[in-house]
């Protein structure tokens, strides 16, 4: 088979949902980038994302992650971007709940790295339980 009937066979495996998270993560991309707090803090709250989403898309056929895996490296992301566009201290709805709870700090930090940790954990998880010895079910 030629490499043209190959990249085409391979792109007609894409799930419609794996098309569709990735979509919506370009969009929300190109809204953090429009007019930032700060750029600089932006572009570095950024770049993991976008170093990470080339990694998922360049292993995607030869190491497929379950799509609800997908799904929170999507929302995960998407809350970096929301972060890196306003600045973590700076998100309209936290700046709401702080003042309508009387807080005293906007607490989206707490919540992206809250997020960001349960993703990279079930992440990990899965890739372990693909790559090592590890059981499903099973412990030390």
């Amino acid at each position: 088979m030629d490499k043209r009937k190959m990249k085409i066979s391979s792109l007609k495996s894409v799930k419609p949902i794996h098309s569709f998270l990735l979509t919506s993560l370009v969009l929300v991309f190109i809204w953090s980038a429009y007019k930032p707090y700060q750029l600089g803090t932006w572009f570095l709250e950024v770049t993991p994302v976008v170093l990470g989403a080339f990694i998922i898309i360049y292993t995607y056929n030869k190491f497929r992650l379950t799509t609800p895996v997908y799904l929170l490296l999507c929302l995960g992301a998407i809350i970096v971007l929301i972060g890196g566009h306003y600045t973590y201290g700076k998100v309209p709805l936290f700046n709401w709940l702080k003042d309508s709870f009387y807080l005293g700090r906007n607490y989206y930090d707490r919540f992206g790295h809250f997020i960001n940790g349960f993703v990279w954990a079930l992440t990990l998880r899965e890739i372990l339980l693909r790559i090592s010895s590890f059981q499903k079910g099973n412990c030390l």
